[in-house]
């Protein structure tokens, strides 16, 4: 908790770290998928 207030993060920006990781793995792996999908040949390289 004195970590928190000394960084000057409440609960709030915490879950806004918290969403904004999740975000950012969703589209890292949305990426993964589509790079993985093109190397095997799925949809032609449309995804």
């Amino acid at each position: 908790m004195l970590a928190q207030r000394a960084l000057g993060l409440d609960v709030h920006g915490l879950v806004e770290i918290g969403l904004a990781l999740l975000r950012a793995a969703a589209l890292i792996a949305a990426d993964a998928a589509r790079r993985a999908r093109a190397l095997l040949g799925f949809g032609r390289g449309r995804w």
